[in-house]
């Protein structure tokens, strides 16, 4: 058959069930996968519901020799349709001529059939991955089909229409607007099997940890919690957390529905000693797994020896300053801080001042303070040249070594106004030399 033929006939059919696809309920999405197990001739729509003929007319067609035979002509082809393929693939073994197709949405002006989709087929020795736009076909990308049974693949994942022969990629295209229902005809000459729709399972979305109390006093009960979403409404999940105490993961309790909810999870005998700890809770669906932001909580032992100053000047490196990544010079700073009962308490309020880039900054309130082998972690909130406007700041020290100093704006996503560690842990060793002192006692 000429291809000229073939391009019309396909139009013809794969209007006629984009259109149908397009008017009726979709069927949700569902995995499978058809190996022909059945009995030699076993009627191919009485096997399998999710296959329908071209027409009611059609000739019956046979499972032969465990496989689906070639028809005698393309009246008896074969369609797998009314399928969700979002995020999906379709694929046969097949060693004659297919077509598989994928719609993207839209509708033309004055049309009430889909704006487009795209195909992927081959006859008389050439592939091609084709879109179908405003009534006509443009060939995206084609080729030389190969002799021989070969396994046929087309996938939709995000915007991305991809074909493959033997999981070596062909083609591919993109389009925002796939929604993803499709189907798939078998033309005649073609004998087919290991037909398999497959979903892409996506991995579940976990938010950020909120830690309660935080900080907190050592041997004291701690509650973590966070929120999770998933694309697949159907999964169920389990969640692990990580202390930071090198204690492994935990077990959590989840709240769901619909593949969405909570996470829960609690450490009832706290923390054993003083330390800034890393944080983390993982959500699985059992074959792909999230992780949340870390966040850290401030355990602290408040000894009434335990002391965090320093001051005088250091030199503010490069890219410490996101508004001018270059600029260097002298900054001014002081802290001293210590703990009253369990409440830290300063006698000299934490004050830093880059004068080449007009940076006072000044601390109002104190959140943390923590020491633990000779590294304190002190943080807190403040503004930047007397105005209204509220920061987060962060100041690590080891006693008499260096120190770093990191500000930062909570009302817009945390980003950096000044630090001299950029992208480093909250738990990083302090790499700026001071000149002056840093002094940590526990």
């Amino acid at each position: 058959m000429k291809l000229t033929r073939l391009l019309s006939l396909l139009c013809t059919i794969s209007a006629v069930f984009v259109f149908v696809s397009f008017l009726l309920p979709q069927a949700a999405h569902a995995d499978f996968t058809d190996t022909f197990t059945a009995p030699d001739g076993t009627e191919l729509h009485a096997y399998n519901p999710i296959y329908t003929y071209v027409s009611s007319n059609s000739t019956p067609i046979y499972i032969v020799n465990n496989a689906l035979a070639p028809s005698s002509t393309l009246d008896t082809t074969v369609v797998i349709n009314n399928n969700d393929f979002t995020d999906g693939c379709m694929s046969m073994d097949s060693d004659g001529n297919t077509n598989m197709t994928i719609r993207s949405s839209g509708l033309q002006e004055g049309e009430t059939t889909p704006q487009g989709f795209y195909q992927f087929y081959q006859q008389n020795g050439v592939w091609r991955l084709s879109a179908f736009y405003n009534k006509n076909y443009i060939t995206l990308s084609r080729g030389n089909s190969l002799s021989g049974t070969h396994n046929y693949k087309l996938c939709a994942i995000g915007s991305t229409i991809s074909a493959y022969r033997d999981g070596t990629q062909l083609a591919s295209a993109t389009d925002t607007g796939i929604t993803g229902s499709g189907y798939s005809t078998f033309g005649s000459s073609a004998t087919l099997d290991n037909l398999a729709i497959t979903s892409v399972n996506h991995a579940p979305v976990v938010g950020a940890v909120s830690l309660s109390p935080n900080p907190v006093q050592i041997n004291t009960s701690i509650t973590a919690t966070t929120t999770f979403t998933d694309a697949d409404t159907g999964d169920t999940h389990t969640a692990t957390i990580d202390w930071g105490d090198l204690s492994g993961s935990h077990l959590c309790n989840v709240t769901e529905t619909n593949g969405s909810g909570s996470v829960s999870c609690s450490l009832p005998s706290g923390y054993a000693s003083a330390n800034v700890y890393p944080v983390a809770i993982t959500v699985s669906d059992g074959s792909a797994s999230g992780t949340s932001p870390t966040t850290y909580a401030s355990v602290y032992n408040p000894t009434q020896q335990g002391i965090f100053t320093a001051g005088q000047h250091y030199s503010s490196p490069a890219g410490a300053y996101p508004q001018n990544s270059s600029l260097t010079g002298t900054v001014q700073f002081g802290l001293s801080y210590k703990y009253q009962g369990t409440v830290p308490t300063s006698n000299r309020e934490f004050t830093m001042n880059f004068k080449a880039a007009n940076l006072l900054f000044n601390a109002t309130t104190i959140s943390s303070l923590v020491i633990s082998n000779n590294f304190a972690t002190l943080t807190g909130t403040g503004n930047i040249n007397g105005g209204s406007h509220t920061y987060n700041f962060l100041v690590t020290g080891v006693d008499s070594a260096d120190i770093r100093i990191q500000i930062t704006d909570p009302a817009n996503n945390n980003n950096v106004i000044y630090d001299t560690q950029p992208n480093a842990a909250v738990t990083a060793t302090p790499t700026t030399s001071v000149t002056g002192n840093v002094i940590v006692h526990n």
